[in-house]
């Protein structure tokens, strides 16, 4: 797929499986929530039309693949079914409320448009467990006795 060959990647990253079905089902443009250094956008197809929204500066700097803008995943800067994919990679556990950006997520996405997704059990790495609250998002985590609505439906 893309001709960056990484020193830094783990075993049973999602990225290049992404990447792939992006690819294989056509999907564009692409949208990589939290796309940190641009590992999605290495491994797509080269010039695959995509767009990487982070938050961070210094992931802005180092980020060298397709076009990034400095944003929020709770407030996309893009209309409403506009996009072939969105991808939230490794970065859900970052977020106050990983709920609202996978709802903008959604809004963004064309009706055949696909959602990724993947993260970490706070579980996974003992030492992040005091640095991440519970959210109510956490499969993990104690359960609150009613969810809030957005958790079980969430808005068109």
């Amino acid at each position: 797929m893309g001709n960056i060959v990484p020193t830094w990647l783990m075993a049973g990253d999602a990225h290049e499986e992404v990447a792939h079905r992006i690819a294989h089902q056509g999907l564009h443009p692409v949208l990589d929530i939290g796309s940190g250094q641009g590992r999605l956008s290495d491994v797509l197809p080269a010039r695959w039309p995509y767009v990487g929204i982070e938050s961070s500066p210094t992931q802005l700097r180092r980020n060298t693949g397709g076009t990034v803008v400095r944003g929020d995943a709770s407030h996309l800067p893009f209309a409403d079914r506009t996009l072939g994919a969105v991808a939230a990679l490794w970065m859900l556990y970052h977020l106050d409320d990983p709920v609202g950006a996978v709802a903008e997520a959604r809004r963004v996405l064309r009706p055949d448009g696909v959602f990724f997704a993947c993260t970490t059990s706070r579980n996974n790495g003992p030492e992040l467990i005091e640095r991440y609250p519970a959210t109510t998002f956490d499969a993990e985590g104690p359960r609150p006795s009613s969810p809030p609505s957005s958790v079980n439906r969430l808005p068109r």
